[in-house]
Protein backbone atom coordinates (compact mmCIF):
# COMPACT_ATOMS: atom_id res chain seq x y z
CA UNK A 1 0.00 0.00 0.00
CA UNK A 2 1.15 3.80 -0.56
CA UNK A 3 1.95 5.41 2.71
CA UNK A 4 -0.44 7.79 4.24
CA UNK A 5 1.82 10.38 4.99
CA UNK A 6 0.92 12.55 1.84
CA UNK A 7 -3.09 12.00 2.36
CA UNK A 8 -3.37 13.14 5.82
CA UNK A 9 -0.22 16.00 5.11
CA UNK A 10 -2.72 17.18 2.60
CA UNK A 11 -6.13 16.93 4.50
CA UNK A 12 -5.17 18.52 7.55
CA UNK A 13 -3.41 21.48 5.46
CA UNK A 14 -6.56 21.85 4.19
CA UNK A 15 -8.67 21.82 7.45
CA UNK A 16 -6.16 24.62 8.78
CA UNK A 17 -6.08 26.91 5.66
CA UNK A 18 -10.57 26.33 5.68
CA UNK A 19 -10.21 27.79 9.07
CA UNK A 20 -8.86 30.24 8.29
CA UNK A 21 -5.18 29.51 10.42
CA UNK A 22 -2.28 29.72 9.51
CA UNK A 23 -0.65 26.51 8.83
CA UNK A 24 3.42 25.70 9.43
CA UNK A 25 5.26 22.56 8.08
CA UNK A 26 7.91 21.03 10.41
CA UNK A 27 10.60 19.72 8.15
CA UNK A 28 13.81 17.38 9.15
CA UNK A 29 15.90 19.45 6.94
CA UNK A 30 19.07 17.01 6.89
CA UNK A 31 17.41 14.13 4.85
CA UNK A 32 17.84 13.40 1.53
CA UNK A 33 16.24 15.56 -1.19
CA UNK A 34 15.03 18.19 1.21
CA UNK A 35 16.17 21.95 -0.20
CA UNK A 36 15.24 24.70 2.20
CA UNK A 37 17.89 27.44 3.27
CA UNK A 38 20.25 26.32 5.20
CA UNK A 39 20.42 29.61 7.96
CA UNK A 40 17.71 29.16 9.24
CA UNK A 41 17.66 25.41 10.06
CA UNK A 42 18.33 24.53 14.03
CA UNK A 43 18.93 21.27 15.21
CA UNK A 44 18.45 19.71 12.04
CA UNK A 45 14.87 20.84 11.97
CA UNK A 46 13.15 23.91 10.02
CA UNK A 47 9.25 25.49 10.68
CA UNK A 48 7.76 26.69 7.06
CA UNK A 49 5.01 29.25 6.76
CA UNK A 50 3.05 27.45 4.29
CA UNK A 51 -0.05 29.44 4.46
CA UNK A 52 -1.31 30.85 0.79
CA UNK A 53 -0.40 33.93 1.41
CA UNK A 54 3.42 33.27 1.89
CA UNK A 55 4.13 31.11 -0.57
CA UNK A 56 4.00 31.39 -4.57
CA UNK A 57 3.72 28.54 -6.62
CA UNK A 58 3.11 26.15 -3.84
CA UNK A 59 2.60 22.54 -5.23
CA UNK A 60 2.02 19.02 -2.54
CA UNK A 61 2.05 15.61 -4.04
CA UNK A 62 2.84 12.24 -3.13
CA UNK A 63 6.31 12.93 -3.38
CA UNK A 64 7.26 16.48 -2.73
CA UNK A 65 6.10 19.47 -0.92
CA UNK A 66 7.52 22.64 -3.88
CA UNK A 67 6.80 26.21 -3.06
CA UNK A 68 8.73 29.73 -3.85
CA UNK A 69 8.95 31.98 -0.41
CA UNK A 70 10.99 34.87 0.76
CA UNK A 71 13.50 34.42 3.53
CA UNK A 72 14.76 37.49 4.43
CA UNK A 73 13.05 39.40 1.52
CA UNK A 74 14.93 37.30 -1.36
CA UNK A 75 12.91 34.48 -3.08
CA UNK A 76 13.96 31.00 -3.15
CA UNK A 77 12.56 28.02 -3.90
CA UNK A 78 12.10 24.85 -1.55
CA UNK A 79 11.48 21.59 -2.23
CA UNK A 80 11.19 18.72 1.15
CA UNK A 81 10.42 15.17 0.44
CA UNK A 82 7.11 14.20 2.25
CA UNK A 83 9.31 11.37 3.97
CA UNK A 84 10.87 14.39 5.85
CA UNK A 85 8.27 15.91 6.64
CA UNK A 86 7.63 15.83 11.09
CA UNK A 87 4.03 17.55 10.79
CA UNK A 88 1.69 20.01 10.19
CA UNK A 89 0.31 22.53 12.63
CA UNK A 90 -1.88 25.78 12.93
CA UNK A 91 0.10 28.96 14.30
CA UNK A 92 -2.28 30.32 15.95
CA UNK A 93 -3.88 27.15 18.56
CA UNK A 94 -1.06 24.42 17.17
CA UNK A 95 -3.26 21.85 16.36
CA UNK A 96 -2.29 19.35 14.09
CA UNK A 97 -0.55 16.49 13.09
CA UNK A 98 2.81 14.75 14.03
CA UNK A 99 3.96 12.06 11.26
CA UNK A 100 5.96 9.18 13.32
CA UNK A 101 7.86 6.88 10.65
CA UNK A 102 5.52 5.08 8.33
CA UNK A 103 6.61 1.93 6.32
CA UNK A 104 6.28 2.63 2.40
CA UNK A 105 9.24 5.34 2.60
CA UNK A 106 13.06 4.46 1.91
CA UNK A 107 14.91 3.30 4.72
CA UNK A 108 17.49 5.68 5.64
CA UNK A 109 16.16 8.76 4.66
CA UNK A 110 15.74 10.08 7.31
CA UNK A 111 18.62 9.12 9.28
CA UNK A 112 18.52 7.24 12.35
CA UNK A 113 14.85 8.20 12.41
CA UNK A 114 12.94 10.65 14.39
CA UNK A 115 10.89 11.20 17.91
CA UNK A 116 8.52 13.48 18.13
CA UNK A 117 7.79 14.29 22.03
CA UNK A 118 4.90 15.78 23.19
CA UNK A 119 4.96 17.34 26.82
CA UNK A 120 2.46 15.93 29.23
CA UNK A 121 -0.34 18.74 28.99
CA UNK A 122 -1.23 17.95 24.97
CA UNK A 123 -0.69 14.09 25.18
CA UNK A 124 -3.28 14.00 27.61
CA UNK A 125 -5.34 16.28 25.74
CA UNK A 126 -5.18 14.03 22.69
CA UNK A 127 -6.27 10.88 23.97
CA UNK A 128 -7.93 8.29 21.82
CA UNK A 129 -6.51 10.46 18.58
CA UNK A 130 -3.49 9.07 17.25
CA UNK A 131 -1.16 11.57 15.65
CA UNK A 132 -2.98 14.81 16.70
CA UNK A 133 -0.99 17.00 18.64
CA UNK A 134 -0.43 20.55 20.40
CA UNK A 135 2.72 22.68 19.95
CA UNK A 136 3.42 24.78 22.36
CA UNK A 137 4.36 28.02 21.54
CA UNK A 138 5.65 28.89 25.41
CA UNK A 139 5.56 32.82 26.13
CA UNK A 140 4.36 33.66 22.80
CA UNK A 141 1.29 35.17 22.10
CA UNK A 142 -0.22 33.84 18.66
CA UNK A 143 -0.32 37.19 17.48
CA UNK A 144 3.53 37.73 17.87
CA UNK A 145 5.85 37.32 14.56
CA UNK A 146 8.96 36.50 15.76
CA UNK A 147 12.04 37.68 13.33
CA UNK A 148 14.53 35.37 10.96
CA UNK A 149 18.25 36.42 12.43
CA UNK A 150 19.49 38.89 9.94
CA UNK A 151 23.32 37.52 10.77
CA UNK A 152 24.63 34.12 11.66
CA UNK A 153 25.80 35.68 15.34
CA UNK A 154 21.97 36.71 16.14
CA UNK A 155 19.95 35.18 18.52
CA UNK A 156 18.32 32.13 16.74
CA UNK A 157 14.30 31.44 17.04
CA UNK A 158 12.49 29.50 14.99
CA UNK A 159 12.22 29.97 11.24
CA UNK A 160 9.61 31.75 10.21
CA UNK A 161 8.35 32.89 6.52
CA UNK A 162 6.73 36.12 6.40
CA UNK A 163 5.08 37.65 3.46
CA UNK A 164 6.64 40.80 2.17
CA UNK A 165 4.64 43.07 0.23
Amino acid sequence: MTPTRPYFLRAIYDWIVDNECTPYLAVYADAEGVEVPREYVENGEITLNISPGAVANFHMDNDYVLFNARFNGISQSVAVPIAAVLGVFAKENGQGMAFPEEPGYEQGILQDGIEIHEDADSASSNVGTPGLVTVSSGDKKPDDDPKPPTTPSSPKGRPQLKVVK
